[in-house]
C-alpha cells in the first residue's frame, strides 16, 4: 500500500510538472511552437520537444539559377562577356546546396524513418512521464542496478545500448545527420576536383566515383541535377592566377587556419548553441534554487530517518521522491543527460573538424595543382563553415589578393 502511494505521488508530480524541461528548479525554456521548425533544416535540428515533428523543407535559393556549360580551366569563360565583374559573393550557394542535399538524403533514407519514429515516440508526453516515473522508482529502490553505467560504457565504446531514452535516440539521429553531411561534402569535393583537371580519363573516373557516392546518398536524378548546377557555378567564376603562384602554407600556418575556421564554425553552429544553453541551466541553477534543493532534500531525508513508525517515514519519502521528480529527475539521470548532450557536441565538432580539414587541405592542394574548381569549392566550404569569422578566415587564406575569385555577371550578349 505504501509503495503504491509513493508511486502515485511521483506520477502526479511528473504529470503536473513541465516534462520537457528540467522541472521546477531547472530549465523549462523550449521550442513550443511548431512554426519555429520552419526555420530549421536537418543540419540544425532542435533537440527539445519539437524534435520528433516533421521538418518543413526550405526551398533553396540556388534552384532558379540559369545554367551554362563549364570549362575546367582557370579563366573559365573564354568568350568576351558584356557586363561587370564583381567580387566573389556567392559562397552561400555551396552551403545551401550541401544542406539541401543533406535534407534530400535524410528524407530518402530508410534508417532516418526509423530514427524519426523512435524520437517521435519518446518525445510524447506519455513516454516522458513514463521515463520520469521509472527514474523516480530507481531513485527509491535502485532497481536498475548497474544498468545506467553499462549503457554509458557501451556508448563510449561505440556500441548501441538497448535502453529506450529520448536523449540516446536524439544522439543517434544527430550522428546519422552529421555523417551524412560529411559524406555529401566529400562527394561534392571529389566532383569539383574532377571538374578542374585537364586529364580527361582521370577526370571521368573521378566524376563517376563522386557521382556514384552522391547517387547512393540522394538518388540519381538529384545527383545529376547537382552536377549540372556545379557546372554552371564554375562557368561563371574567374580566378586570379596569382593565387596559384603563392607559396603553400607550412604545417604551423595550416593549424592556425584550421583553428580559425573551427572557432567560427563552433561559435555559430545551432546544435552547439542549443546544447550549451542546456548546460547553462545545469551548471548555473542560481543560489536560491541550489540552496532550496539541498535544504528540502536534506530536511526530508533527516525527518524520514527520525520519524516514528512506518507511515510517517513512508509519506516523507513519497514527498521527497515527488520533489526530486519535480526538479527534472534524480541527479544520476541529470548527469547521464549531460553526458549525452556532450556526446552531441562531440559528434558535431568532429564533423566540422573533418570537413574543415578536408577543405583546407584541398585548398592547398588546388593551389599546387592549379585546380580552379577545387580551389573554389574548398574556399566556399571554408566560408560556409567559418560563418561569422569567414571574412577574416578568407582574407588569411591568400597571401596576395584577398579575393582571388570573382563572379562574372550573367549575360546572353557575347562578342
Amino acid at each position: 500500500m505504501l509503495n503504491k502511494t509513493i508511486l502515485t505521488i511521483t506520477y502526479l508530480c511528473s504529470t503536473l510538472m513541465p516534462v520537457s524541461g528540467q522541472g521546477l528548479l531547472g530549465n523549462t525554456e523550449i521550442l513550443n511552437n511548431s512554426e519555429d521548425l520552419k526555420e530549421y533544416k536537418n543540419w540544425s535540428l532542435p533537440f527539445n520537444d519539437n524534435i520528433g515533428q516533421p521538418i518543413t523543407k526550405i526551398k533553396p535559393k540556388y534552384q532558379n539559377i540559369s545554367l551554362k556549360k563549364t570549362n575546367s580551366k582557370t579563366n573559365v569563360n573564354k568568350k568576351a562577356l558584356k557586363g561587370e565583374v564583381s567580387l566573389w559573393d556567392e559562397p552561400q550557394i555551396i552551403g545551401e546546396t550541401i544542406e539541401h542535399l543533406v535534407d534530400i538524403s535524410y528524407s530518402q533514407s530508410a534508417k532516418s524513418k526509423l530514427l524519426d519514429a523512435e524520437v517521435t515516440n519518446l518525445s510524447s508526453k506519455h513516454e516522458k512521464t513514463k521515463a520520469l516515473t521509472k527514474d523516480s522508482l530507481n531513485y527509491m529502490v535502485g532497481y536498475k542496478g548497474c544498468g545506467p553505467s553499462v549503457d554509458m560504457g557501451k556508448l563510449l565504446l561505440g556500441k548501441d545500448p538497448k535502453t529506450k531514452d529520448l536523449y540516446i535516440a536524439s544522439l543517434r539521429r544527430q550522428q546519422f545527420i552529421d555523417q551524412t553531411h560529411e559524406n555529401i561534402v566529400a562527394s561534392l569535393m571529389q566532383i569539383s576536383e574532377a571538374m578542374g583537371i585537364n586529364d580527361e580519363s582521370r577526370q571521368n573516373k573521378l566524376i563517376n566515383d563522386g557521382l556514384t557516392k552522391l547517387k547512393a546518398l540522394v538518388g540519381e536524378s538529384e545527383a545529376l541535377n547537382t552536377l549540372k548546377k556545379l557546372n554552371d557555378y564554375y562557368s561563371n567564376l574567374e580566378i586570379d592566377k596569382s593565387v596559384f603562384t603563392e607559396t603553400p602554407w607550412d604545417s604551423g600556418a595550416r593549424q592556425d587556419k584550421l583553428k580559425a575556421i573551427l572557432t567560427g564554425a563552433v561559435a555559430s553552429d545551432p546544435i552547439v548553441k542549443q546544447v550549451k544553453q542546456q548546460f547553462e541551466h545545469y551548471a548555473n541553477p542560481g543560489l536560491f534554487k541550489r540552496g532550496a534543493n539541498s535544504t528540502i532534500q536534506t530536511s526530508l531525508n533527516v525527518a524520514s530517518f527520525f520519524a516514528p513508525g512506518y507511515v510517517i517515514p513512508g509519506i516523507l519519502q513519497a514527498v521527497l521522491t515527488g520533489f526530486v521528480a519535480s526538479t527534472g529527475g534524480s541527479e544520476q539521470k541529470k548527469i547521464q543527460t549531460e553526458f549525452l548532450l556532450d556526446k552531441r557536441i562531440q559528434s558535431r565538432v568532429m564533423a566540422l573538424n573533418n570537413e574543415a580539414s578536408l577543405s583546407l587541405d584541398n585548398y592547398r592542394y588546388a593551389q599546387v595543382t592549379h585546380n580552379a574548381c577545387l580551389l573554389t569549392f574548398s574556399r566556399s566550404v571554408i566560408s560556409y563553415l567559418s560563418a561569422t569569422h569567414s571574412k577574416e578566415v578568407l582574407t588569411n587564406l591568400s597571401q596576395g589578393n584577398p579575393n582571388p575569385i570573382k563572379t562574372i555577371a550573367k549575360s546572353n550578349d557575347y562578342n
